[in-house]
């Protein structure tokens, strides 16, 4: 009996009709193989190529993309074989093929001998362990072994007929209930982009500036400031502990425009050498994922990758924010590339800004939050869903459902 076997055992006590079997004995594991680099192509002379992530949709869910074409196909997958990354940080994150395709050697697909959507399911709960599968070197990868040897609960394993039987009336299930997660979430997106079309119906493309308000430099009309954290190392362990949160660039950047939660804190001699912002700063991130915003919801301190802004008597924070949003994409092409991508400062405050009218951005702040009660309640309304979910998966995979 395989570690991993054991350590599943151990975990979870199936009914008496159920077992555990190793992923090779139910499955067909195919790992990936790369064409020859000559052979790409992205006018579509071949068949498509799954190299990896990028082909991928989101969602654990999501049906694969024809980006990349190869003359040279080696290693196959099939329509609806279920595909997993096994090299590098993504190891374990998973997708659908949806159509025939050449696998490369950062894929793998697994085709199952009963039910596909049932494995599917199932194979998606152990994304975090897989990924862990393939820590432990430089470049992290999982062998077709290591794969075959994952144990998946099977129901009336020696009744071929019964298994497959129970397998599709659990995956139903799970299926219908996922079809509802998903559409909670489609709608949150939906949101997200209102906020959006909002902005540039009221101030027009602020690249453009079609209805010619006036422009001035960002650092004129609002005070922009690094965050701090000067002492070196900085992961010296005195530093951190205390009373005072600080916010990180991923902080910023999951926090659907207001940051809400931290998960460091600073202690009285780490805010010494660093700066304490006070709620309502806008928060900038600057390197990595750049120019995503969020306003703080509490006082609290940053790192030099984030920058503040406390909007003059001219702007709102709404509407900074928002123009921001707009102006992402233009933000990041100006970042340059050097270790990582980055902005400085000066850059930002040099941005030239529309002004609007107070009166313009304040009607602006008003349709904002009314947007934003309505994405609280599709939130809510999502959070209920993959709750509900996550408690049926939990289930299915232990017999009781």
């Amino acid at each position: 009996m395989s570690k991993l076997i054991a350590e599943v055992l151990s975990e979870t006590v199936l009914p008496i009709t159920w077992e555990y079997r190793p992923l090779g004995d139910i499955a067909e594991i195919t790992m990936g193989n790369s064409p020859p680099g000559e052979s790409y192509n992205d006018v579509g002379k071949g068949v498509p190529l799954v190299n990896g992530p990028v082909e991928f949709s989101d969602g654990a869910f999501g049906s694969t993309r024809k980006i990349k074409f190869t003359t040279s196909p080696t290693k196959m997958c099939r329509a609806g074989d279920f595909l997993i990354c096994v090299r590098g940080s993504t190891t374990g994150r998973t997708n659908v093929a949806s159509f025939d395709a050449c696998i490369g050697r950062g894929v793998a697909s697994i085709r199952a001998s009963l039910c596909q959507s049932y494995l599917n399911h199932f194979i998606r709960t152990l994304e975090k362990r897989i990924h862990a599968l393939g820590k432990g070197s430089t470049f992290p990868s999982i062998s077709q072994q290591q794969l075959a040897e994952l144990s998946v609960p099977i129901p009336c394993p020696d009744d071929l007929q019964r298994s497959t039987e129970e397998q599709k009336r659990i995956a139903g299930i799970l299926d219908q209930a996922d079809a509802i997660r998903r559409k909670r979430q489609e709608v949150e997106t939906h949101f997200d982009e209102l906020l959006k079309s909002t902005f540039i119906q009221m101030f027009g493309n602020p690249i453009r500036n079609p209805m010619e308000w006036d422009v001035e430099p960002l650092g004129v009309v609002a005070t922009l400031d690094r965050g701090k954290s000067r002492h070196r190392p900085r992961d010296a362990k005195f530093l951190y502990g205390g009373l005072y949160p600080l916010v990180q660039t991923g902080d910023i950047t999951n926090s659907n425009g207001f940051v809400r939660n931290y998960s460091q804190t600073y202690s009285e001699e780490g805010l010494a050498q660093s700066r304490l912002w006070p709620a309502g700063t806008l928060c900038i991130t600057i390197a990595a994922n750049i120019g995503k915003t969020a306003v703080l919801t509490f006082d609290a301190c940053f790192p030099d990758s984030v920058v503040g802004l406390i909007a003059g008597e001219k702007l709102t924070i709404e509407y900074v924010r928002h123009w921001f949003v707009a102006m992402e994409k233009a933000t990041d092409a100006a970042a340059t590339q050097v270790a990582q991508k980055n902005i400085n400062l000066e850059y930002l405050r040099n941005l030239k800004i529309q002004v609007p009218s107070l009166a313009k951005q304040q009607q602006f702040s008003s349709a904002v939050n009314k947007i934003r009660q309505a994405r609280g309640n599709a939130e809510i309304a999502h959070n209920e869903a993959s709750g509900l979910f996550n408690s049926l998966v939990q289930r299915a995979f232990e017999g009781k459902l």
